[in-house]
């Protein structure tokens, strides 16, 4: 393949689509090592920094990974997980068969949630903060709110190895009826830093969640922080025919803000 010195996309980003396809199309499978890179620069003709840059890009993107002293492999296929889902977090890596641990950081009956808007009007919640190790490595922080006139006693149970919403429906009668979340990127402050085992002010997926329990709307709001791990995200999309417009319920939107 020839690059296009005169296109306005950088040479380091037709490289690396050049290398993803390979990898997408299996011509280079897991565990494959890549050619060096004076042999890229060669078959490219680019200069290393083009080359670097273009690894660099797929290393981020987990579709590669260097081995110091060994060169640079093709990676395995991170398995996909639907944090997405309004299913919980514990069950979405579960369905993975990955190891998740909770560190339980908190329990405590607070006065607002901050997630919450003017007209929810939540009220007083019981908030949970949570550390997730995925693998024995940090990679989720979770503050979860709960409206406590709900949940009577929720302190007493133990989180470290339950699942919050296997509780809600078991101990409560509570079951998610449907939210709505949204998500961006977000730049780590130095608390959620330190937990994540990450440096300051580095790119973290940030999810806000405003969720509907039977009979009582906007009961339940989450904000998960997503560090980069062995894991993609990965979200189903339903379909609609003909033209008609899919609708959904009216859940007040959590609200979006920096990091707290």
């Amino acid at each position: 393949m020839v690059l296009d010195s005169s296109s306005p996309v950088p040479l380091y980003a037709q490289l690396a689509e050049a290398l993803r396809a390979r990898i997408a199309r299996e011509r280079w499978a897991p565990g494959r090592k890549l050619p060096s890179e004076h042999e890229l620069c060669a078959e490219f003709g680019v200069t290393r920094p083009t080359v670097r840059q273009a690894l660099d890009m797929l290393v981020r993107e987990g579709r590669i990974a260097k081995r110091r002293g060994l060169g640079t492999f093709v990676a395995e296929p991170r398995p996909p997980v639907g944090l997405f889902a309004l299913t919980g977090t514990t069950e979405a890596f579960r369905k993975q068969r990955m190891k998740l641990a909770t560190r339980v950081l908190s329990v405590e009956t607070v006065p607002e949630c901050p997630l919450a808007g003017d007209v929810e009007a939540a009220g007083t919640m019981v908030r949970l903060e949570r550390l997730r190790l995925v693998n024995r490595r940090p990679q989720l922080f979770e503050r979860t709110w709960i409206a406590a006139d709900l949940v009577p006693g929720l302190e007493r149970f133990d989180f470290t190895d339950r699942s919050l919403y296997a509780t809600l429906r078991e101990h409560y009668g509570l079951r998610v009826a449907g939210g709505r979340q949204r998500f961006g990127a977000v730049t780590a402050e130095n608390s959620i830093a330190k937990l994540l085992r990450i440096e300051p002010r580095s790119p973290l997926l940030r999810l806000a969640r405003c969720m509907d329990l039977t009979g009582h709307p906007a009961a339940l709001y989450v904000e998960l922080f997503v560090a980069e791990g062995p894991f993609a995200l990965e979200e189903c999309i339903a379909g609609t025919e003909r033209g008609e417009r899919e609708e959904f319920a009216p859940v007040p939107a959590p609200a979006w803000g920096a990091v707290s």
